[in-house]
């Protein structure tokens, strides 16, 4: 190449552009050079540093066909579809089914005021908030009966959940766009209540002793049906391992179970607890550091070992050891061995268990299968368990979950009313929070003293004057039995001293200070009265003189 003199160029603008066709025109191409090399590797995969799996490509290449083959097994294509199914499983059941109810009553407002076509995951922010207001303001049950005010904060909950699967930007409960719905949400709450809703009408509460003590008596509880054993079981999986009412036990199986012994020679049922509803799993899944056991008691009639065992062994053959938990209960088995099919037991069967049990109990208090889980929480309190051992046995994963559980049973109730009353007396001889019943026979006493017992107080003897000489003699006789080396100047009125009565009076209160020792001077705890003639050092009294008889007689009378 001709040499060309580029610097020219740079002082000249008018001919830059021939400049740069110039150095163009020299620099070589290479599209042809990388046409053949892509060609050459279109039909294999480049080799991977970082997979073991794509060592040894260059010196043994796959055919085509195989490659693709594996690369469709390891990685297959999803479609859209089933990844939302995927993202459906991370949600609970429950969950789902309020919200798509709600949206069903959501919906069918909207075709009673003739807005069909709305979409409000679409509508705009002001838009949204008049009609939500509107809804909020006239919504009702299908009979025209108003909510309870927790269902209502239950219905903007499943809108919102609408809108955020929906990308909707906003929220509906925290946003400020949406301050006028909330507001008439939360006036209708609070009419409501001054309606009388909101008392719970529904709310499970839990049993008493004396109760599940009925349901033994009745026959409702144990080990000689296939229906008795079902129950206390139930009660045994609730209480012992924290089940809840329904959907846990539905989803049991017996291989879920292990049966272990001890070193003892005892055994223990453990469960290995799968997905819950505050334990879903996912990344940050949360497990509970006490296992879910129960122990073996006495193999009396209530030991929850042995109960389990029965129940496993009167299962059909090929299922003592796996499938359902719950089986379908036969009314009229045919043998002794066997008192249940193979066909599970129905989630509503499961869910009606408690209910069906409690209708021979002679009350009106509401009776789920949630009071035995309540049942639960209220034996561990009194028993004095703090809250973070409670939440091990219950699965709750916070302890502000068990606020809901804080209260106290009828009995205790009971027992206050009385208290308030004065029907009884409450001596706190065991403790301050502790409440003794009355004796029977007590209560049946024409005459019921309510006094409360207090401790008897020591009262000191009543002071009595004394005079001026009286009151300087026992002053001065106490220093001295205090210090042996004080001398007492001489003066008039002062009485003589009596040192054998000064010494016993002295060791008298070194004896009440702890320590004999002569030269000891610590007097701590003792209480001396200079003022008190009562308490005075006693003086030597004259003795009356008898006359004595002598008798000589040499018997023993």
């Amino acid at each position: 190449m001709d040499e060309f003199n580029y610097l020219q160029f740079l002082n000249d603008d008018s001919e830059l552009l021939e400049a740069e066709e110039v150095l163009l025109g020299e620099f070589p191409t290479f599209s042809v050079q990388f046409d053949e090399y892509f060609d050459k590797f279109s039909s294999t995969s480049a080799p991977d540093a970082c997979d073991p799996e794509s060592s040894n490509k260059e010196t043994n290449p796959e055919p085509t066909q195989k490659v693709q083959n594996v690369d469709s097994t390891r990685f297959p294509e999803i479609s859209s579809e089933e990844i939302e199914e995927l993202k459906a499983v991370a949600v609970n059941k429950n969950t789902s089914r309020s919200t798509k109810q709600w949206m069903n009553v959501f919906k069918s407002w909207c075709q009673s005021r003739h807005l069909e076509n709305v979409n409000i995951e679409t509508m705009a922010p002001e838009e949204l908030d008049n009609i939500l207001s509107k809804f909020y303001a006239e919504v009702k049950k299908r009979d025209g009966d108003d909510y309870e005010p927790e269902c209502l904060k239950i219905m903007q909950s499943a809108i919102e959940r609408y809108l955020k699967e929906k990308n909707y930007p906003l929220s509906i409960v925290r946003s400020r766009e949406f301050h006028n719905s909330q507001e008439i949400l939360h006036a209708k709450a609070i009419s409501l209540r001054q309606q009388g809703k909101g008392k719970r009408p529904s709310k499970s509460q839990p049993l008493t002793s004396q109760e599940e003590s009925s349901l033994w008596l009745k026959g409702q509880l144990g080990d000689f049906n296939g229906k008795v054993l079902t129950n206390v079981n139930f009660k045994n999986l609730t209480e012992q391992l924290g089940f809840r009412g329904r959907q846990e036990h539905y989803d049991a199986y017996v291989e879920d179970f292990v049966i272990r012994q001890q070193e003892d020679g005892s055994e223990v049922v453990e469960f290995r607890e799968g997905p819950t509803k505050t334990r879903s799993g996912g990344l940050t899944i949360s497990r509970r550091t006490t296992p879910q056991a129960m122990y073996f008691t006495d193999g009396g009639k209530t030991d929850p070992v042995r109960l389990f065992k029965l129940w496993l062994s009167k299962r059909p053959d090929g299922m003592k050891d796996k499938g359902p938990l719950y089986l379908s209960v036969i009314n009229r088995p045919k043998s002794n061995d066997i008192w249940y099919t193979k066909i599970r037991m129905g989630e509503n069967t499961i869910g009606n268990i408690m209910k069906s049990m409690a209708s021979c109990l002679k009350t009106n208090k509401k009776l789920t299968n949630h009071s035995m889980r309540k049942t639960l929480v209220s034996k561990l309190k009194k028993s004095g368990q703090p809250r973070n051992v409670i939440c091990e046995i219950t699965g709750h994963a916070r302890e502000s979950s068990l606020d809901d559980y804080d209260e106290i049973d009828e009995n205790q109730r009971k027992e206050l009313s009385h208290i308030i009353s004065g029907f009884k007396v409450v001596p706190n001889e065991n403790g301050p929070n502790d409440v003794s019943h009355q004796n029977s026979t007590a209560a049946k006493a024409p005459t019921i003293q309510n006094t409360v017992q207090h401790p008897v107080l020591h009262q000191r003897a009543p002071l009595v004057p004394i005079n001026r000489s009286q009151q300087q003699g026992q002053m001065h006789q106490a220093m001295e039995f205090l210090n042996p080396d004080f001398q007492a100047a001489g003066f008039a009125g002062f009485p003589p001293s009596c040192p054998s009565q000064f010494h016993q009076y002295r060791m008298a209160a070194l004896t009440c200070a702890g320590n004999t020792a002569a030269s000891s001077q610590n007097y701590t705890g003792c209480t001396f009265n200079f003022f008190s003639q009562e308490n005075a050092m006693p003086q030597p009294q004259p003795q009356k003189k008898r006359r004595a008889y002598i008798i000589e007689s040499d018997d023993e009378d």
